[in-house]
């Protein structure tokens, strides 16, 4: 498990080992085994029981009482949350990756493969002018609609108040290593995984962090 701090937060990521599903399902209480075996897939199972298993880990620690003890609760919108702790936390994951990041604000998480080509109609469904014009100048127009998707997935996961309308959704521009937002944030992350040489997941992937 990778463990990084980005400013206040902190973001842990593991890669999934889809055939120990069983092995971390039973480490978890009876009440979150049954709502993540109500997953068909075996690997949205896996990738819940590892996302859950760190939440559990990092909070047990946090409160010192064990992992099976902590009651995750959730919104009418599914999002969990602790009653209580003052620390926030979102949850995402992605083919084999899954992450939790941990922060004192509002804080929301979205990792999500890089697209290779864009489904007809979605970037000028979720971009604003100025970033479709950043996206046909582009060497690379399916990358950076990958990192303008990411990042506003993981701002609409702080919200945490469903999807935003056209005018809402926040514009994003990169001026270097800078991300500016046009709403505002306490902090913006972006990371890139890319694969190692020993992952079962060729594939890339870009991870958002945003803090309201």
């Amino acid at each position: 498990m990778l463990s990084k701090s980005l400013g206040d937060s902190e973001l842990w990521l593991e890669e999934v080992i889809f055939e120990r599903e069983t092995e971390i399902l039973s480490e978890l209480p009876p009440e979150s085994r049954l709502r993540i075996e109500r997953y068909r897939r075996r690997e949205d199972r896996a990738r819940s029981a590892f996302s859950e298993r760190m939440v559990r880990q990092y909070f047990s620690k946090r409160q010192d009482i064990p992992p099976e003890r902590l009651r995750i609760f959730r919104d009418l919108l599914g999002r969990p949350y602790i009653p209580g702790e003052s620390m926030d936390f979102n949850i995402s994951h992605s083919g084999r990756y899954a992450a939790v990041v941990f922060s004192p604000g509002r804080v929301g998480l979205d990792i999500e493969r890089i697209q290779r080509e864009t489904e007809p109609g979605m970037e000028e469904q979720l971009c604003s002018r100025r970033e479709l014009l950043s996206i046909r100048s582009s060497d690379c127009p399916a990358e950076l609609f990958s990192r303008l998707w990411v990042l506003k997935e993981s701002y609409l996961k702080a919200r945490g108040s469903g999807f935003l309308t056209e005018e809402e959704l926040p514009e994003f521009q990169f001026l270097g290593k800078r991300i500016l937002c046009s709403r505002r944030t306490r902090s913006i992350s972006l990371l890139k995984l890319s694969p190692s040489k020993d992952s079962a997941d060729p594939e890339a992937y870009y991870l958002a962090v945003t803090v309201l």
